[in-house]
């Protein structure tokens, strides 16, 4: 079994923080782990002065995707991960988790980088990068699962209203031939609600192979009818 860990709250932060680790599944032990991101203790509030800060505070790189495991059209099995740090990686399961691949989508934030979850399948990832708090677009990346490389990039538009932004935190969704994300408060406005504009977004990425049609928007936008 296979998860994702966060970042510490205290100093020193363990060596299985911001980790991936391996667990038996007959007796619960530790076969391996893959420290991502050291030293990164975080917690919210550090800019008022919380005595319980920690005296350096790190990014807050956690994995809020969970990990998975898939076999490329080569016959390999790789562990895949995405994490707030805004890189994407692709691990050896069998190989103490060594990185196979690595690809950075963002800088990362604490509301950056792959939040939750992405999508896979034997030749593609699909992460979806929010760019929160970075100056990264906000997107999604279909990505190689052999190798890593880049085959398309499907930003959103900058936000039209000023309570709004750019932001794909939602988990992604992938069926043959198509791949779904939500924006976060994304791009589109229609009305007001409570006295605020109505934002929302959810973007159909068509053709999730690598041809002309690849990355194609489809946009609907369930609070603006």
């Amino acid at each position: 079994m296979y998860v994702g860990t966060g970042n510490a709250y205290t100093e020193p932060s363990s060596a299985t923080s911001d980790a991936i680790v391996a667990f038996d599944l007959e007796t619960g032990a530790i076969r391996w782990w893959q420290q991502m991101t050291a030293d990164d203790s975080f917690i919210h509030g550090c800019d008022q002065r919380n005595p319980n800060c920690p005296k350096e505070v790190g990014g807050d790189f956690d994995f809020g995707a969970s990990p998975a495991l898939v076999r490329s059209v080569d016959g390999r099995d790789l562990l895949i991960i995405g994490q707030k740090s805004g890189v994407g990686y692709a691990l050896d399961p069998d190989d103490g988790g060594n990185i196979v691949w690595q690809l950075r989508l963002d800088s990362g934030s604490e509301l950056g980088g792959v939040e939750w979850g992405f999508a896979v399948d034997n030749e593609k990832v699909y992460f979806g990068n929010s760019a929160l708090l970075t100056s990264g677009p906000s997107g999604v990346a279909a990505v190689q699962v052999g190798t890593g490389e880049l085959v398309w990039f499907a930003g959103l538009d900058s936000p039209v209203c000023a309570s709004c932004n750019s932001s794909m935190r939602a988990a992604v969704t992938a069926i043959p031939g198509v791949v779904f994300v939500g924006g976060s408060l994304a791009g589109i406005c229609g009305g007001r609600r409570n006295g605020r504009p109505r934002c929302g977004l959810v973007v159909i990425l068509s053709g999730n192979s690598s041809g002309t049609s690849a990355g194609k928007q489809y946009r609907l936008a369930p609070d603006a009818g």
